[in-house]
Formats: structure tokens, sequence, C-alpha cells
């Protein structure tokens, strides 16, 4: 996924705040969520209603979902006569749903697309991203592709000293990063070096450090 040019200097999140960053992440790694907050993407402000219509998902797993989106801040809704009507709060979901569709282009060589008509994305590939997020948006894993992402290539000595975790662990996460193709490895001598695979991760790195950079209170992350 191409990531939009918002950051041009990379700044290190704090550790404390990579486990609050993976919980927002990990957040839409849900292909239900993702699949309201694309509708929403595409059709603006909606009630309940539309968006039910929209997804083809029972009342309460919609009604469910607005309210976990609301409550991280993801979503906000206000009342309009009968209605409630839901909108997109963050520029989080935009950003990631903008490179999701410039990804599925370039993957199905399909001309870049136009901002100015979104259309919807097949769901099974909703569904595969994800599953990716949902991986990515573990604390350990979010650590480690936050220094691939600032350091670049790795050997695991030199992750787990950033980390500070035992090899296995570390080793068994990686190995969960390479199977689901985030990231790859290659060998020079004795070591073996990780770096990002795919642009999924940095995009989402780069709207955490940018809603972080962009609190004044950064307890309010």
């Amino acid at each position: 996924m191409d990531v939009l040019n918002i950051d041009t200097q990379k700044t290190r999140l704090p550790k404390n705040i990579i486990k609050k960053a993976a919980r927002r992440i990990r957040f839409v790694g849900n292909p239900k969520r993702l699949h309201i907050l694309e509708f929403l993407d595409i059709n603006g402000p909606s009630n309940v209603s539309e968006i039910i219509r929209a997804v083809d998902e029972p009342q309460v797993v919609v009604s469910q979902s607005l309210k976990k989106m609301k409550e991280v801040h993801l979503l906000e809704c206000e009342k309009r006569g009968r209605n409630v009507i839901y909108t997109l709060n963050e520029i989080y979901p935009i950003l990631l749903l903008s490179c999701m569709r410039r990804n599925y282009a370039r993957w199905n060589r399909l001309p870049p697309p136009d901002e100015g008509s979104k259309t919807f994305l097949p769901f099974d590939f909703v569904t595969l991203v994800a599953e990716r997020i949902n991986l990515i948006g573990h604390p350990l894993r979010l650590h480690v592709l936050e220094f691939l992402d600032f350091k670049g290539g790795s050997s695991v000595s030199e992750i787990m000293d950033e980390v500070k975790a035992e090899q296995t662990k570390v080793s068994q996460n990686l190995k969960k990063l390479k199977d689901h193709g985030i990231v790859n490895n290659n060998r020079d001598g004795r070591f073996i070096y990780y770096d990002i695979a795919i642009d999924l991760p940095r995009t989402l790195l780069t709207c955490m450090r940018k809603q972080y950079d962009e609190l004044e209170d950064k307890s309010k992350f």
C-alpha cells in the first residue's frame, strides 16, 4: 500500500504509546468494522438502517460495532430527528482505506483509483487486509515493525535489544509476520536480517505518528 506523504521526517513513537497504538490498530482488524468504515467513507454521514442494508449484517452486530468504534473515537454521531447519524471522526480510517484502494488497483493492474469516485473493494480483499491489520495490532509485533520502519533491515539480536524480549518470543513473532507476508528476511553470512515487506504497517504507523504528534496533551492518545 502506498503511504500518503504526510510524514517527511519519521519520529519514534514512545514505547508506552506503542501499546496504545496497537489497540487502535487492532480495533479495525475486523472485516465487519472495516466494511462499515468503508461504507461511511464512500457514502458520508449515514443512519443505522442505511449502514445495516449496506453491510448486510444483523442490527445487533452493526449496533455493537458502531458503539465500540464511537468509544474509541473512530466515529462520531449526532441525533437528527428520530435518526442517529454516524460519520468518520479521524483521518486514520480515511488514509487506510485510500491506501487499500491503491494497493488493490496495483495488485490487479488496474488504473490508479480516483479518490473523487470511490468504489467498494471486494469483501475477500477487505477480509485479507483486516487479518493483516489484526496481526500487526499486537504490542510486541508493532514494536518490532516500528523499529524496522525507523531503522531498516535488522538482525534478530538487534530487534531483541530494542524490544527487550527473549529470542524465542521474538523469533515466533517474526515468523508470524513473515508467514503473512508482512516482513521478509535475507541471510548475510551468519546473520539473518529482517525488514518490512509491504507498506501496510508503514501506513498504519504513519497514521499513529500523525495522531500522536497532533495531540497537545499526549496522555489523551
